[in-house]
């Protein structure tokens, strides 16, 4: 048996707060633990103290499956294929901070935010 791969694209989502107090702000970028959403993460980093002065925005994972009946989370890999899953994600993570840099006013400061249950 041979095993092959080929690249396709999936679309992501990510969920954004603005700041409340300033139109240029910091970045507080978060990811949220397995089987959560982004909701889930954007709930926790708009919930820090002085958050209302930043830029929120909640990166969800790119595999989503179901919890439970009716309840779905997602996931950011598993252990097969562990590397490749890897690049993919920091590709995409990437890929949000440059469009988050196009349309809106950040300034120079970036903090990750991870959370896992």
């Amino acid at each position: 048996m041979q095993s092959f791969f080929i690249q396709t694209t999936v679309s992501g989502r990510y969920l954004l707060r603005s700041s409340l107090h300033s139109v240029q702000a910091p970045l507080l970028a978060g990811f949220h633990g397995y089987g959560q959403t982004a909701e889930d993460e954007l709930q926790l980093l708009c919930a820090i103290p002085g958050a209302e002065y930043w830029h929120c925005c909640s990166i969800e994972a790119l595999h989503p499956f179901y919890i439970s009946r009716n309840v779905s989370g997602a996931s950011w890999m598993t252990s097969r294929q562990r590397e490749q899953r890897i690049e993919e994600n920091v590709r995409y993570v990437d890929t949000v901070l440059d469009a988050l840099n196009v349309s809106l006013s950040l300034t120079d400061t970036l903090v990750f935010h991870g959370f896992s249950p």
